[in-house]
């Protein structure tokens, strides 16, 4: 447009004269057509060429794409422009085709894994572009609501809560307050984080933003002393009593104009998953599914045994429908090369038939909308196939960083210097021998407890009242163990003194008293005897030293220019504007 713009104005200069005679207006135009002809020229040849930023070898990275290269990174980090950070990116780039063009690939190109997750990135960049066109696009933000949130950014409230995991024990709680049960004294049942049991549930001063989404919106529209309904959050169930609010004592059209547009943004955010759910809901009928729990258990079985072996395999028995939805059926072969399909990371969640159960469910609502995304057309999108492009690059990136430290020699003088540096991690665990009663009543555990502090033997009282079978036949001593399979008593088991008891306290809906029998501190292993895990242990940990040593090998296969010009003079206004 702008090239027939500077066209149109020059043949305008030349003509306007009326007073040129017609030799006049030959010769203008024969000079026209020269200075025509040169613009064509500097079109032609310099004009519409890209600039280069960099090139490696036969391979050139040009403007544009270090421009979207560039403009991704500083938009998805947050990050300042400048040079310094110019530089690091353009150097991920140079890297990326050094390893992609320059080196031997083989080791990443036919593992099975990197070729799943490969096919399972294309699928992931797919459906985000439709849950992008879908359901955020349709995103809309009132200017009541991003008024209502500015008044949450600026007010402060206090308050404490109840948790349970179910609603079910949540209107257990409520039923018992409104009765006139204390909340400190539920809370010290409820909660096993001891500074919750003594404050009361007491969380303190937030604003919005800050908390759960379903526990802020409960919260802030309560008054000071109200105690809600069991409100669901990500975590389970709350029960909040609102202790205080601070409001800010003045809040002006000038402020809220400035935060506008980030009151925006977070909205959406928080719209974000209820819409999403609500768009499923659209595609997909719960009701419609069933299961055949006999070949889900089936499945299951089979997937134990798949997963003993650490390999993939064929599935070999009788197909069995193992769940329907609408009129199809989902066969359990169909499950099986589904799930065989997966990356390793979501293969070996499956030990259980409610985790197949939900994984099901997952593939179903996945081909729904895999097929809906190509009846739109979706698959044949540029900004699709861009962004797989860029998923399938870090894909290829986090195999080849194994890849490399795998083939990497390490000299043994590395490894033992390595060892001494982290005595910590070559040591055998701390270990504790524990005895322990159960008990599924709170008082009678302060009983059997009184008993204790009395003299009664703790062995023939875990025989006569622990609920644990094994442990009560043992008389509760459950033998030297690693330290962490105590979980969030570990540290008071460990810093308490040998034959100490403590107890009573809560563990999933039983009550149990502990006595430290016995303690062993870790010791290191002989490096000899570990020299593998020493190895291995190494190598997970210097894979981008090891990248980085392997990338200067590579650079002396191929010429690397830098066109710093191009670099230093490169805007963005037309990313940010």
């Amino acid at each position: 447009m702008r090239f027939e713009f500077l066209m149109n104005q020059m043949c305008y200069n030349y003509f306007k004269s009326s007073k040129e005679t017609n030799v006049d207006i030959m010769k203008r135009m024969f000079s026209l057509g020269f200075v025509i002809i040169i613009i064509l020229f500097i079109v032609s040849c310099g004009g519409s060429e890209e600039k280069v930023v960099a090139t490696v070898g036969d391979h050139q990275i040009l403007l544009p794409d270090y421009e979207d290269r560039y403009t991704d990174f500083l938009a998805s980090t947050g990050s300042d422009d400048n040079y310094r950070t110019r530089i690091a990116i353009l150097n991920n780039m140079i890297n990326e085709i050094l390893l992609l063009h320059y080196d031997d690939n083989r080791s990443v190109y036919e593992n099975e894994e990197y070729q799943r997750e490969v096919d399972w990135t294309w699928k992931q960049a797919l459906l985000a572009y439709l849950k992008d066109q879908e359901v955020y696009a349709n995103l809309v933000v009132t200017d009541e609501e991003m008024r209502k949130a500015f008044e949450m950014v600026n007010e402060k409230v206090a308050a404490r809560h109840l948790y349970a995991k179910t609603e079910e024990e949540a209107n257990n709680l409520y039923n018992l307050l409104q009765s006139g049960s204390d909340f400190d004294m539920l809370a010290k049942q409820v909660f096993s984080d001891s500074v919750l049991q003594n404050n009361g549930g007491y969380v303190g001063y937030f604003t919005w933003g800050d908390m759960d989404p379903g526990f802020e919106d409960a919260a802030y529209s309560m008054d000071i002393g109200e105690i809600s309904k069991p409100v669901k959050t990500a975590y389970g169930y709350s029960i909040i009593k609102v202790e205080d609010r601070k409001p800010h004592p003045l809040l002006t059209e000038y402020e809220y104009q400035k935060k506008k547009s980030h009151l925006e943004r977070t909205l959406k955010i928080r719209k974000k998953k209820p819409a999403e759910q609500e768009f499923i809901k659209s595609v997909f009928d719960d009701k419609k599914l069933s299961y055949k729990d006999n070949s889900i258990k089936a499945l299951v079985e089979e997937f134990g045994k798949t997963y003993k072996s650490m390999e993939t395999s064929e599935f070999t028995k009788d197909a069995e429908v193992c769940a329907k939805y609408d009129n199809d059926e989902i066969t359990s072969e169909e499950i099986y090369n589904f799930v065989q399909n997966l990356p390793a990371y979501h293969r070996f969640k499956i030990d259980d038939e409610s985790t197949l159960k939900i994984l099901i469910k997952g593939y179903i609502i996945q081909e729904i909308l895999l097929d809906l995304a190509e009846e739109k057309g979706y698959d044949e999108n540029k900004y699709v196939k861009k962004t797989y492009e860029q998923m399938k690059n870090n894909v290829y990136l986090k195999y080849k960083k194994s890849a490399v430290a795998e083939m990497s020699a390490v000299p043994d003088s590395t490894l033992q210097e390595w060892y001494k540096m982290h005595l910590d991690y070559f040591a055998t665990p701390n270990e504790i021998n524990v005895q322990e009663i159960l008990v599924e009543d709170k008082l009678l555990a302060a009983d059997i407890n009184d008993k204790i502090s009395n003299g009664s033997d703790f062995s023939e009282l875990a025989r006569e009242y622990s609920v644990r079978q094994w442990s009560a036949e043992n008389g509760g001593e459950l033998g030297f163990a690693p330290l962490s399979k105590f979980g969030i008593f570990k540290n008071d088991f460990w810093n308490a003194d040998v034959l100490d008891v403590i107890g009573p306290v809560e563990i999933d809906g039983l009550y149990g008293i502990f006595k430290i029998l016995g303690k062993k501190e870790s010791e290191p292993l002989p490096f000899e005897n570990i020299n593998p895990l020493v190895l291995e242990h190494y190598k997970n940990n210097r894979k981008n030293d090891l990248l980085y040593d392997h990338l200067n090998k590579l650079s002396s296969k191929a010429d690397i220019e830098v066109n710093e010009k191009v670099l230093r003079s490169m805007t963005l206004e037309k990313y940010f504007n």
